[in-house]
């Protein structure tokens, strides 16, 4: 026999849960957001930390750490800060120098 798991869940409009109102580990989510919600403990104190989902909006702080691969197009609505970095390669049999940009990204999107 199946068995459904229901979250605690809200129907309104950027509505988030309190830590009060989940217990440590819970999940929440906001059906009319799109949006998952974690009750997280560290250092010290208790938070509620949005899980990433798609098509919603992001607030704070987003850190990406590894290889990103992203394929369509990127809308900021802020400033972004980018750093370049060229690798320089000698070619010898061609006698000319070629750049291979790196990108670093710098500021939180």
């Amino acid at each position: 026999m199946a068995q459904s798991i229901k979250l605690k869940r809200s129907a309104v409009v950027g509505k988030t849960p309190l830590t009060s109102s989940l217990e440590l580990g819970e999940l929440a989510v906001n059906t009319a957001d799109g949006k998952i919600y974690l009750h997280r403990s560290g250092s010290g104190d208790d938070t509620i930390q949005s899980v990433l989902t798609t098509d919603a909006t992001i607030t704070g702080s987003l850190k990406l750490s590894g290889s990103q691969h992203i394929s369509g197009s990127i809308g900021v609505m802020d400033n972004i800060t980018l750093k370049v970095i060229y690798q320089v390669h000698w070619v010898q049999h061609h006698h000319l120098i070629e750049l291979y940009p790196l990108i670093q990204l710098l500021s939180d999107i």
